[in-house]
């Protein structure tokens, strides 16, 4: 009934595995000490949580292999990957059998809020049992240990895996090592939670280094624990608020049929900052590790298809969290830039072998070629790369470049799949860079990498870092190599097949040179085997070596006999190749220069080209050569009547005679070929051409040849007939005298060109142009005159000219003579004279133009009547008498002005009678004579009784008026009738009169017909737009009408010469008017414009005096041309700087023949450019839009300085159509750092513990210079010792400035030097925002000081001996090895030689007994040599006098021979112990070693304490600056008005800066007075720029006056230097004016002190009104402030400004009282001169606007400094107080670890060993230690001799990591007191022999 079991109850008693116990087994199962469980049934759930007792006790491989490897020797690279890589093995190894994914989960978790920081690695293998799980914290209990039946192992049955590819079997943990290694190396405890896949329980096991210092120090079982077995999802057990992570992951059991976690808890801070902050890396790095087993035995080939299979269904999954962070999850099947593959997918071909060792080991191998493709190498760089950088300490060690690999081995090494990252190896035989030249380059043997696998016959380390016996085996002569060949091996001879290989690859694969520009493809018949005659593609250029080669560029060979100069012709290379290819090699044609000497092609391979030879050089050669060839013809004038370029001569003037010299370059007449060679008979003659450049083309009219003279060597004489209009070409041209050939071997004679202009000559004579008739009397018409010179060309008058017109019998006069162009009109001729007919008569018009030597002209004129404008009737007499009943005729007669009879349609004359009614009308129609009979019916007066008086009103009837009048009806008037507008609306008219009396009726027709022309009426037929060059598709119809509208009927042909077509850019060259008879209109055809402007285009036309107007819409021609908008169509180059981005975006437009915007869209236009010029963005294809433009927008430029060009090009119609070439001058970037540069004495010597040599260090520009506006907190230097870099170096800043310094140069100056020597490196960083420039490194060597002391290399143990008979205890010295030392122990002294004197002495003044050495001598000699001495088997003799127990010393004296004057250096001394018993010696040397390490313990502690000591005395230093500089800027704050109470806090004053930074933003954004005149680019420091933006000005009308003012100065760059203006003016062709500062007169410019002139010494003689001032200080400056004044102190002088007119005008009236007055100038615009002049509009300054944006810039507004100010104030006090805040914080934390327990400890212990060390120096009867002496072994326990003295945070750390608690401080005590019983102590044990090798 003890465990409550009633009777009828079923139970089980179980394992804690629940293997049932029963008789069969239980003596097997049932064992001391083990758990049981009493269930109900086996697979019954735990209702609670169980402990099982467990023992772990270390294995005895402990003991035997403790020693064998140290773990993490890290070899420069941080450890905790490959310790995580040890709980990975176990995961693979656990997931081996998983038939799914075998998934492995590393969790990171940093999250504060769920407890301390834990590393988790959980996998969902088989798990464990509770005795495996045993077994796991057995130390060193391995798979493979089978020696008790009780031990029960998760691999048990252990059966070596079958063989698969690349030995991926999973098999990699089982050595039972590395997972306790690797858990305690990264924190201080763990749990094991496991669970197998047929257990209902978890198991749980917890190891903590805590734990076993406690049971230590309770003296319990160190090797003894509990297992908890639980069942899943049970967490009550987890109470610490530490490990409330542990919930959550204990959670996720459910439902997993396996699964083994391993939480580590204790992570160190160390390992935390470096998994946060390196996360990409160590991720990167396992990824290496487990490659193969990731992606499968052909790696991550990410070219290929993945399979799923069972080499890739792993999944390693790592997963970071921290608080208030995303998490960071990756799989590392997923990392794409790991190292493996990277080789797998840059390598171009795979070489594999096989390599069978002795026994069963196999080793598969793979070579990969990484080819050099284009400008680079594809041989993947690894930072981390150990190999890098290679440090020689020995000076006779030098290094080879080993290209693309680097100083990399070839092979990294796998052992079962997964990598040994400490072993590599560096290559074969077969695979080694060959001694003699090979088949291919030596660089290629540097292209390939490779990977060894191994399957497990191979040994590794048991933390698998290293292999132990791999190189030795594989080098091995019994080593058979095979090559593999799709999966088989094959026997031969693998040397030859790698290089075979090798050279297949470099062939194949490796692309070094590029060929572009291709040209087609030949076939070459100059080669003799016709397998290689074809294919040979061409083409025009290459790039080489980072150099471009194109056809044409002059080259020079190299390996050639003999040495060719020459012109590449074009590139050959074998092959069928299109486009751009790369290859290794080919050939060049090269035409021999100069080809006047050498007429050949050379064909050579491309390698024989001289890379490396100047242009000029080959320039000059050519130049020699050529000097002896025609060069230039010299023309000279004799007779006058010179002809010079680009010359306007008018036509007939002659050319004089020409006398020409042809000269060679050396100015040396000649008149034939030099040298027999180039055959001497050859004469040059000279040939004289005059070529008029015609409208029908060129026309030759001129052509002369002359041979050598006499008189003069060739001769022209004078030309006169030159006299048509036009540009001419006069060309003389040497030519050969057989041939009249102007060239020779390819190359022009020479030849001079003179281009000049034929133009019209004075007038000479004039014609009379086409006059418009007809001419009447009195009616004004035009004479339209030609002005002509003597050959008939139109010209202009030279002066007034009046003309005369005159004709017999006519009176003439004109208005006025006009000229328009070279046509001259006389305006409004009126002629007045008698013209007997009205057919008018003939007169003989004589017109005059005094002045020309041909002044008349005559014309015949017919001349008309004039209007009508007086109705004569005959008889003239006022009073005719007639008889009742008869008719009265009148003669009529029309007269016009001058009283002749004219006539004119429609003329009617009709005569009324008045006085009676019922009289006649009479008309006469004078239409056609002029005159005529007006008679009628006989006029009848009824009931006449006496004289009737009747009244006739004769007058001309023309028009009806519609007006109707009743009074006029009464009267009998009819009514007016209207005659209807248009001609087609005829109208009946009747008339009627009825009364009582009388009834009458009438009744007439009214039929209008069209008036006389009025109007004329265009229309165009068809389409209204015509592209330029174009004629118009449509026709435009002209019709005449009367000013109704009716159109006339009566016109014929010949009317069509009266019609004129004008408009402006009309050509009538295909003008065309022709009569449509049917229509009676005039059609215009052939509507054509000549080149010009496009848009609406309106054609006037002109019949008589009638005009009208059709507009017709003229577009631009098909494209034929690009331009560029904005940046201009310019020959002048576009200064850009390099690196900077052009203001303006690159527009390019379409445009026709003539230069018009053509408005083509979906045109496609690229961008072509220079291969040295880089476009960012790069420029792609782009298409034009609706209006034919395309933008490429604006563009970064990257380029060396020079100049570059760019082009667009289009494709229209399948046509290229090439744009502008665009020049662009690409000038370095002035403010852009690039290379830093060091000055230094390079012959100084650097002395150890001493000062270096002064560095001036300066940071260069792209230009060149040194950069001035650099902050020196952001150049430092590094120091470390050694050459390869290393990742702490001391960190130095620069000095200040002094007086006589360099500007733009930075000092270090007196920076302590290390106190060790040997090797340093010095480097300069330049640091600013994303800016880290290094410098070159600077390697020098520390030499030691001068010889002050004899010091062994390491300190001895004091010997301790005896007088018996063995050696052994008679030996004081087996070997030691004394050099003679400098102060900081660094060897010195080689030129010093001489002996070494030993003897002994007594420690006190007895000096009876001394002990002798062997052979009773009383001294011994040694050599010294080069500074040191060797002293082997220093031993006493045999029964040797001394007394017991006493210490004697050993005395070294050096005795110097050479140097002669050297100083004596004093003697090494070694203290021993004497003893005449021997036991007694062997208990001394026991304890003497004893006090030797309590000696060093004590030395240990010593410097901990100082160093802690002076750590918090410089705290508090640091404590004390910051407080007393944030108190500063405190009050600086309040004196800015900040309200301290806002920014008392660092979220407070974040928040202060972001509202001040977003206002300062919001300011910089106002808009401002801005000058838009484009500044100079400041490719230079020399250049200031331009003046409009050196200045700035604030108020808006003192800114309008000064800015026009200054116009015309406003545009002048200013310089610093002439030369610098000189380039400035070169550059711009004399265009730009320059200032140079360094030609200003400076005693000229005003003094800034004087005053204003009313101001004489120091009183005002008046009150002055309008507030003046002198102009130079209204002015701001923001940079170069000194120069500045200069420049505008010249330009301004004393001007002075003031507010009006009124107050100026005062003020100079007063100021020329005392003394001379300077220009004024007024805020209202006005100017008064120095001289007093003012007034008009020179002297007043227009609108601000009118300035055109040439004015001075406004500065930004004083709030805007006044923010930036307060937020650098903010900023300071921030970081003031951030600092405060961790010195505090830092100074609080080491106090307390002052006063810590652990330092009490070490006080204590100190204390201890001192008394201790006292015992035992009493026991051994010593003089008492005395305080530590410079011979001390010091540097074991702290080394601080290798730079400067170390920082704060260096001593700290060496204090916390060095000198902790458990290190070896304390184990010499510890030993003392503790028998060595287990492993305990080694562990801290091995700490000692680490520190000792760092």
């Amino acid at each position: 009934m003890a465990f409550d079991i009633t009777a009828g109850n079923n139970f089980v008693i179980t394992t804690t595995n629940r293997k049932e116990i029963k008789s069969q087994n239980f003596e097997k199962s049932v064992k001391d000490g083990i758990t049981l469980y009493i269930l109900n049934s086996v697979d019954q759930i735990l209702p609670s949580a169980t402990r099982e007792r467990i023992d772990f006790l270390p294995h005895y491989d402990t003991l035997v292999k403790s020693g064998m490897y140290e773990y993490y020797a890290s070899e420069g690279q941080t450890p905790l990957p490959f310790a995580f890589a040890e709980l990975i093995d176990n995961s693979l190894s656990a997931t081996a059998n998983n038939k799914g994914i075998r998934n492995i989960q590393v969790r990171l978790l940093f999250d504060e809020s769920q407890g301390k920081s834990a590393v988790a690695v959980i996998d969902n293998g088989r798990g464990m049992t509770s005795k495996q799980l045993n077994n796991w914290a057995v130390y060193r209990l391995s798979k493979f240990t089978r020696t008790d039946d009780d031990i029960e192992s998760d691999h048990s049955g252990y059966v070596r895996p079958p063989m698969v590819p690349r030995s991926l079997n999973s098999d990699i943990s089982y050595f039972g090592v590395g997972g306790k290694q690797a858990v305690f190396f990264i924190g201080q405890s763990t749990r094991m939670i496991t669970k197998p896949a047929e257990s209902q329980d978890v198991h749980e096991l917890m190891l903590s280094k805590d734990d076993f210092e406690k049971k230590e120090k309770n003296k319990e079982a160190i090797y003894s624990g509990f297992i908890r077995n639980r069942k899943a999802t049970d967490s009550m057990h987890i109470t610490s608020e530490d490990e409330r992570f542990l919930h959550s992951l204990i959670v996720e059991e459910k439902d997993k049929e396996s699964f083994t976690a391993v939480i580590i808890t204790g992570v160190q801070q160390a390992h935390v900052q470096y998994l946060k902050n390196y996360f990409h890396l160590w991720t990167r790095q396992l990824a290496h590790i487990y490659h193969y087993y990731i992606h499968g035995p052909k790696g991550n080939d990410m070219t290929a298809t993945k399979e799923v299979g069972p080499f890739n269904n792993i999944d390693i999954e790592i997963s970071m969290f921290e608080k208030g962070k995303v998490p960071k999850i990756v799989n590392l099947r997923e990392i794409k830039d790991d190292m493996q593959t990277l080789f797998i997918n840059t390598a171009a071909d795979c070489f594999e072998f096989k390599a069978h060792v002795e026994g069963e080991g196999v080793v598969e191998g793979v070579i990969r070629y990484h080819p050099f493709l284009y400008d680079k190498e594809t041989y993947p760089e690894d930072v981390s790369c150990t190999f890098n950088t290679v440090e020689d300490d020995e000076e006779d060690c030098y290094s080879v470049d080993k290209g693309a690999r680097g100083k990399r081995p070839i092979f990294e090494c796998f052992w079962n799949g997964r990598l040994i990252p400490y072993t590599t190896v560096e290559d074969f035989e077969f695979c080694a860079p060959p001694k003699k030249r090979g088949l291919v380059a030596l660089e290629c043997y540097n292209r390939i990498s490779g990977v060894l696998f191994t399957n497990d016959k191979f040994q590794v380390s048991t933390n698998k870092l290293t292999f132990m016996d791999l190189e030795l085996k594989l080098k091995d002569k019994n080593t058979l190599f095979t090559r593999v060949v799709n999966g088989q091996e094959q026997r031969m001879k693998i040397d030859r097949e790698f290089a075979m290989w090798l050279k297949e690859c470099h062939e194949k694969y490796d692309k070094q040179i590029k060929f572009s520009c291709y040209k087609g493809t030949i076939t070459r018949s100059d080669l003799p085997s016709k397998r290689m005659q074809s294919p040979w593609a061409l083409y025009a250029g290459i790039e080489w070596d980072g150099k471009t080669f194109k056809a044409g560029d002059l080259v020079k060979t190299i390996k050639t006999m003999p040495i060719i100069y020459g012109r590449i012709v074009r590139f050959l290379l074998y092959g069928d190749h299109e486009g751009d290819v790369y290859s290794t090699g080919g050939e060049v044609q090269v035409a021999v220069e100069p080809q006047a000497l050498y007429d050949e092609v050379k064909t050579i391979p491309i390698s024989k080209l001289d890379r490396t030879v100047a242009v000029s050089v080959i320039k000059k050669y050519i130049e020699d050569e050529m000097a002896r060839l025609p060069d230039k013809l010299s023309v000279t004038w004799p007779e006058g009547d010179a002809l010079t370029a680009n010359e306007s001569r008018q036509a007939g003037m002659p050319i004089g005679a020409l006398r020409i010299e042809i000269l060679n370059k050396k100015g040396e007449t000649m008149q034939k070929l030099p040298g027999t060679s180039h055959g001497g008979s050859k004469k040059l003659l000279v040939e004289l051409k005059v070529i008029w450049q015609s409208s029908g083309g060129d026309k030759e009219i001129v052509s002369h040849i002359s041979q050598h003279g006499g008189k003069w060597p060739y001769w022209f004489k004078k030309m006169e007939n030159i006299n048509k209009l036009g540009n001419y070409t006069l060309k003389l041209q040497v030519v050969l005298n057989e041939s009249n050939a102007d060239t020779y071997a390819g190359r022009s004679l020479p030849s001079r060109i003179f281009k000049f202009t034929v133009t019209e000559g004075k007038p000479y004579k004039f014609t009379v142009g086409l006059l418009d008739p007809p001419f009447r009397i009195a009616v004004p018409f035009n004479i339209p005159l030609d002005l002509q010179d003597e050959f008939g060309h139109s010209t202009q008058p030279t002066s007034v000219i009046k003309p005369i017109v005159e004709a017999s019998g006519l009176d003439l006069h004109y208005e006025a003579f006009v000229a328009k162009g070279t046509s001259f009109i006389i305006k409004g001729v009126t002629a007045r004279g008698s013209v007997t007919t009205c057919q008018g008569k003939n007169f003989t018009l004589k017109v005059i133009l005094p002045g020309l030597k041909e002044d008349s002209q005559t014309l015949k004129i017919r001349l008309l009547p004039g209007p009508p404008r007086e109705l004569r009737i005959k008889p003239d007499s006022n009073k005719v008498v007639i008889e009742n009943g008869t008719t009265f005729p009148f003669q009529a007669e029309v007269l016009d002005e001058a009283g002749n009879i004219t006539a004119q349609p429609k003329l009617v004359v009709h005569c009324k009678f008045l006085g009676a009614p019922n009289l006649p009308v009479y008309t006469v129609d004078c239409s056609n004579t002029g005159t005529g009979i007006l008679t009628g019916p006989v006029i009848h007066v009824q009931n006449i009784k006496k004289d009737q008086t009747l009244k006739a009103r004769i007058e001309i009837s023309v028009n009806w008026t519609p007006r109707v009048n009743r009074e006029h009806l009464i009267q009998g008037l009819l009514p007016d009738v209207k005659v209807p507008c248009s001609i087609k609306d005829i109208r009946y008219c009747q008339v009627s009169y009825q009364d009582d009396h009388i009834s009458l009726e009438s009744a007439f027709t009214v039929k209008p017909q069209p008036d006389e022309p009025r109007l004329l009426k265009c229309s165009l037929k068809g389409l209204s737009t015509v592209q330029m060059g174009e004629e118009l598709q449509g026709e435009i119809h002209a019709t005449l009408s009367d000013r109704h509208g009716n159109q006339i009927q009566t016109l014929t042909s010949s009317c069509v010469g009266l019609l004129g077509v004008a408009g402006e850019g009309l050509d009538k060259s295909k003008l065309k008017v022709t009569w449509q008879e049917n229509t009676q209109n005039m059609v215009v055809r052939g509507i054509k414009f000549v080149p010009g402007a496009t848009g609406q285009k309106e054609l006037c036309f002109a019949w008589r005096d009638f005009v009208d107007y059709v507009r017709i819409h003229l577009t631009a021609g098909p494209p034929t041309q690009i331009s560029i908008l904005e940046w201009g169509n310019s020959e002048e180059s576009l200064s850009v700087v390099n690196g900077k981005t052009i203001d303006k975006p690159l527009v390019v437009q379409l445009c026709d023949a003539w230069g018009n915007p053509s408005p083509e869209p979906m045109i496609k236009v690229v961008l072509l450019k220079e291969s040295g010029l880089k476009l960012s963005p790069t420029p792609q294809l782009q298409k034009t839009d609706e209006n034919g433009r395309a933008s490429f927008g604006v563009f970064q430029i990257f380029a060396a300085r020079g100049e570059y060009t760019i082009q667009a090009k289009a494709v229209v119609n399948k046509s290229a159509v090439d744009g502008p070439v665009i020049k662009l001058n690409v000038v370095p970037d002035p403010d852009k750092p690039v290379s830093l540069h060091v000055d230094y004495n390079k012959n100084a010597a650097f002395v150890a513990g001493g000062f270096l040599t002064e560095f001036a260090v300066s940071v260069v520009s792209e230009d060149g210079s040194a950069m001035k506006n650099i902050k020196p907190a952001d150049l430092t230097m590094r120091m470390w010792r050694g050459q390869r870099p290393s990742s702490n170096p001391t960190i130095l800043n620069c000095n200040k400035a002094r007086d006589g310094d360099r500007e733009g140069y930075f000092y270090f100056r007196d920076k302590m030097l290390p106190e060790r020597t040997g090797v340093h490196t010095i480097q300069f960083v330049y640091s600013q925002d994303k800016t880290v420039l290094c410098g070159e490194q600077i390697t020098f060597h520390v030499v030691p000081g001068e010889p002050v002391k004899l010091m062994p290399e390491e300190q001895p143990a004091t010997p301790t001996v005896s007088n018996v008979r063995a050696v052994t205890h008679r030996t004081l010295v087996k070997s030691l090895c004394l050099k003679v030392m400098d102060e900081y122990n660094n060897p010195t002294g080689e030129d010093i030689c001489g002996k070494l004197v030993v003897t002994i002495k007594s420690a006190t003044e007895d000096e009876s007994e001394v002990p002798q050495f062997q052979g009773k001598l009383s001294s011994l000699e040694f050599e010294l040599n080069q500074g040191s001495s060797v002293i082997s088997n220093l031993v006493l003799a045999e029964n040797c006098p001394g007394r017991d127990s006493t210490e004697y010393m050993l005395i070294f004296e050096p005795t110097i021979s050479k140097p002669v004057k050297r100083n004596p250096l004093p003697p090494y001394i070694l203290s021993f112990m004497f003893y005449n018993d021997f036991k007694k010696q062997q208990q001394m040397t026991t304890l003497t070693k004893e006090k030797d390490q309590l000696s060093l313990s004590i030395i240990a502690y010593r410097s901990l304490f100082d160093t802690t000591n002076q750590l918090i005395s410089e705290m508090k230093c640091q404590a004390h600056e910051a407080t007393a500089k944030e108190a500063h800027l405190r009050n600086e704050l309040q004196k800015q008005k900040i309200n301290i109470a806002e920014v008392s806090t660092i979220q407070g004053i974040d928040t202060v800066l972001k509202q001040m930074k977003l206002e300062r933003d919001r300011i910089l954004k106002l808009p401002r007075r801005t000058c838009s005149l484009s500044n100079y680019t400041r490719n230079s420091a020399d250049v200031l720029g331009k003046i409009a933006h050196l200045a700035m000005i604030e108020d808006d009308e003192v800114a309008r006056v000064i800015s026009w003012h200054m116009a015309s100065d406003m545009d002048c760059v200013v310089t610093l230097t002439t030369d610098a203006a000189r380039r400035i003016f070169d550059e711009s062709q004399g265009r730009q004016q320059v200032l140079p500062l360094d030609s200003i007169y400076r005693k000229n410019l005003p003094d800034a002190k004087r005053p204003l002139p009313h101001m004489r010494n120091g009183k005002c003689h008046f009150k002055p009104e309008g507030n003046p001032i002198f102009v130079r200080e209204l002015l701001i400056f923001s940079e170069n402030v000194e120069q500045c004044h200069t420049v505008f102190g010249m330009l301004l002088g004393d001007t002075i400004i003031l507010d009006d007119l009124k107050a100026a005008n005062q003020y100079r009236k007063e100021v020329v009282k005392i003394t001379h007055c300077p220009t004024l100038l007024t805020r209202d615009g006005d100017r008064i001169r120095s001289n007093g002049k003012f007034g008009g509009l020179q002297n007043k300054a227009p609108q601000i606007d009118k300035l055109r944006g040439l004015v001075f810039g406004a500065p930004l507004p004083k709030a805007y400094h006044t923010l930036n100010s307060q937020i650098d104030l903010i900023q300071q006090y921030r970081s003031a107080l951030i600092k405060l805040n961790n010195v505090n914080q830092e100074l609080d934390l080491q106090l307390k670890y002052l006063g810590s327990p652990e330092m009490t400890l070490k006080h204590k212990e100190l204390n201890e060993q001192e008394n201790q060390l006292k015992q035992i120096e009493q026991q051994l009867g010593m003089t008492p230690t005395r305080a530590t002496s410079d011979n001390s072994p010091k540097a074991l326990a702290l080394d601080l001799s290798d730079g400067q003295a170390p920082s704060k945070k260096m001593r700290r750390e060496i204090a916390k990591k060095t000198y902790s608690a458990e290190e070896w401080v304390s184990i010499p005590l510890k030993k003392s007191q503790q028998p060595p019983s287990g492993s305990g102590m080694d562990t801290n044990g091995s700490t000692l022999s680490r520190k000792r090798k760092a």
